[in-house]
């Protein structure tokens, strides 16, 4: 609005109440966009596809910054918080709409001639590779018989298992590989399997096969788990380290061979996560303004 006041002419008193309300407006989404994502993922196997090709490029972020980007900007490959772009001397482009998520804060302060510590999740916007003036890497079409090369040597020299050299199709390869790896009586191991093998068959830029999107389906609808946390530890968090021990080791292979993923390697994201917290009166936070004069 016109006669709301620039954020460098407000009193101390009024910057603080104005980050206040910012930081619990922001929470507030956070917390419906995540509800609103926890309900498709565990009952949707489109939006379950959609997340899992999502967690396949952000492996180092939790689940619930996974869900964010999901809602928000699915099609994101290279996620930074402004600050993150900025000392790499990218600028990010006028129009942009920042991706919310959070992340762990811990604050030093003085109180009463004593220092204080006071930490919590904070929510913070990120933007993609796409929003900056960095023109992002597209893509290439994969080299399956590289690909089939590297899978069955990471397979044999990492899980210990014989597969047939001349089975081209990668993701039943890896979907065998991986339940072969769990206890055969698990609960949730083909749910585990087949959402690891869909995040890595996106990850490597080829369409899992119908059968795993079958198993997905099937042992989706059957899941007994309705509490979104257990479903997480239970589910996600192991499908999630499967993902990021497959991909760590596997490119170490298709380095030494020389053949890369044609991807662009999304790695080095910053880990920040989960749920936001309470904010406390005495939040000694200074506030974060770009350039423009604007909060980030």
């Amino acid at each position: 609005m016109a006669n709301e006041k620039k954020y460098d002419d407000m009193t101390p008193e009024e910057q603080r109440e104005f980050l206040r309300k910012l930081e619990s407006d922001r929470n507030q989404q956070i917390s419906e966009m995540r509800e609103s994502a926890m309900q498709g993922i565990m009952t949707d196997p489109n939006q379950m596809i959609q997340y899992l090709e999502v967690q396949s490029r952000f492996d180092r972020m939790s689940v619930n910054n996974a869900l964010l980007i999901m809602k928000q900007m699915p099609e994101a490959t290279a996620v930074k918080p402004f600050s993150e772009w900025e000392r790499l001397s990218v600028h990010i482009l006028k129009e942009a709409k920042g991706i919310l998520l959070t992340r762990y804060d811990t604050t030093h302060y003085m109180k009463d001639g004593v220092v204080k510590e006071f930490s919590r999740f904070k929510p913070y916007l990120a933007f993609d590779v796409s929003q900056t003036d960095c023109i992002p890497e597209r893509p290439k079409e994969p080299n399956i018989e590289q690909l089939c090369k590297d899978v069955h040597e990471y397979i044999s020299k990492e899980y210990e298992i014989d597969m047939p050299v001349n089975d081209t199709d990668l993701g039943m390869v890896i979907f065998r590989a991986i339940r072969a790896q769990m206890d055969e009586n698990a609960k949730y191991g083909d749910l585990i399997s087949a959402c690891s093998t869909i995040s890595l068959c996106k990850y490597m830029n080829f369409e899992p096969p119908a059968l795993i999107r079958t198993v997905l389906e099937r042992t989706l609808a059957e899941c007994d788990i309705t509490d979104f946390n257990q479903f997480r530890s239970d589910i996600l968090e192991p499908a999630r380290a499967i993902t990021r021990d497959f991909k760590s080791d596997f490119i170490q292979i298709q380095k030494r061979n020389a053949h890369e993923l044609n991807k662009v390697d999304q790695t080095k994201e910053t880990v920040m996560e989960d749920e936001p917290f309470e904010i406390s009166d005495e939040d000694p936070d200074p506030p974060v303004v770009n350039n423009n004069g604007e909060v980030r």
